[in-house]
């Protein structure tokens, strides 16, 4: 007597496998119905890369400074104009003649000889010798003689120790120098070069590193020479 036996291993052609859980999410399960798998989060990541970049590329150009004179320029003479403020227009009415028909910043570095810089530069040492502030900007006025000393100014004509220290030659060349600008500044400005003069303060300057002390010492804020002094029509 033949007995069967049945048995749960399943031929090789058998088709009831167990069948396996989906983990795929919704977008991926459709696309792999359509036959093409799109990677998402790559999308994304590129799209906020290009976006970076080109917020980086608008606020570079929009802050871009442009330079009028760089200190390695031998410039022989360079002019930007501007539009001028309101306080000239009220003085072309008043004082016509010594008031600028138009506005701008004018460069020129050949325009005072390196002998005479060289000797206003000699006058300015000499004096500031005597003094000097305790912050980082020094002042000398040959006019007023005042001169900047620890926290506070002096009269230098009134020291010691300054008798003597200014020549003749010195205020010579000064004055030629000062000339030369007028000439210039009525020249290229359209002003009578007799209805020019020098206002106060009229001084040396010497920047150094050293942190400021007072308020005079901070020398970088931001002003207007016309609205700080309200005497100088050019600077």
């Amino acid at each position: 007597m033949t007995v069967k036996q049945r048995t749960n291993r399943k031929s090789p052609g058998s088709t009831n496998a167990v069948p396996r859980s989906d983990t795929r999410n919704g977008s991926e399960r459709e696309s792999a119905r359509s036959g093409i798998r799109i990677d998402w989060r790559r999308i994304i990541t590129r799209m906020l890369m290009m976006t970076a970049i080109m917020v980086a590329v608008y606020f570079s150009k929009a802050n871009k400074t442009v330079q009028f004179a760089k200190q390695d320029e031998e410039i022989g003479k360079k002019f930007v104009e501007i539009s001028c403020s309101e306080d000239y227009a009220e003085e072309l009415r008043q004082f016509r003649g010594c008031t600028p028909r138009k506005c701008g910043r004018m460069v020129s570095d050949s325009l005072i000889k390196p002998g005479e810089v060289a000797a206003l530069r000699n006058i300015a040492e000499r004096g500031l010798a005597l003094g000097g502030s305790s912050g980082g900007a020094s002042i000398l006025d040959l006019h007023s003689g005042a001169l900047s000393q620890g926290n506070a100014f002096v009269n230098i004509y009134k020291l010691e120790t300054s008798r003597k220290i200014f020549t003749g030659e010195d205020f010579k060349i000064y004055s030629h120098v000062k000339g030369k600008i007028q000439h210039a500044i009525a020249d290229h400005f359209g002003i009578d070069k007799g209805q020019l003069y020098l206002t106060h303060p009229t001084f040396f300057s010497r920047i150094t590193s050293a942190p400021p002390k007072t308020i005079h010492d901070e020398y970088w804020h931001p002003h207007v020479d016309k609205v700080k002094h309200s005497s100088c029509g050019f600077t």
